[in-house]
């Protein structure tokens, strides 16, 4: 995945989500990790959101997967997410299994943010359908 002593790190609801900084020493996750190793944020959040703190954390040679998901509780439970992720190629595909345990369907949308796009536009189909219900 990362490398054979650095193993990813998840993040569902980091600290620094809303205001990642620009001394890249200071974020919290990113304080813990090493060169070579994958920060994979599982939150919905905004996708210049997602590009910043991609940028912050290429300073320091850590990448950053944003992997936002959809399906619930019940496809958290289930293993059946499906998983938005925006970032790099190479690195998305090396973390295969991981993604396979959360979830039913993986898609690399694009670089950093895309998988933040994607969410949104999910939500908005998804709202769209309920009101038209």
């Amino acid at each position: 995945m990362s490398s054979p002593n650095q193993p990813p790190v998840q993040v569902s609801e980091p600290p620094s989500a809303e205001e990642p900084s620009a001394e890249p020493a200071s974020e919290p996750v990113l304080h813990g990790c090493r060169p070579g190793q994958v920060i994979v944020d599982m939150t919905t959040s905004e996708p210049t959101l997602a590009k910043e703190l991609a940028a912050v954390c290429h300073q320091q040679g850590v990448k950053l997967l944003d992997a936002p998901v959809s399906g619930g509780d019940v496809g958290a439970r289930d293993g059946t997410l499906s998983i938005m992720i925006g970032g790099d190629a190479k690195t998305a595909q090396r973390l295969a299994p991981l993604w396979e345990v959360l979830g039913k369907t993986w898609v690399l949308q694009g670089g950093p943010g895309a998988g933040q796009h994607t969410k949104m536009v999910n939500q908005m189909l998804i709202a769209s359908t309920m009101m038209g219900i």
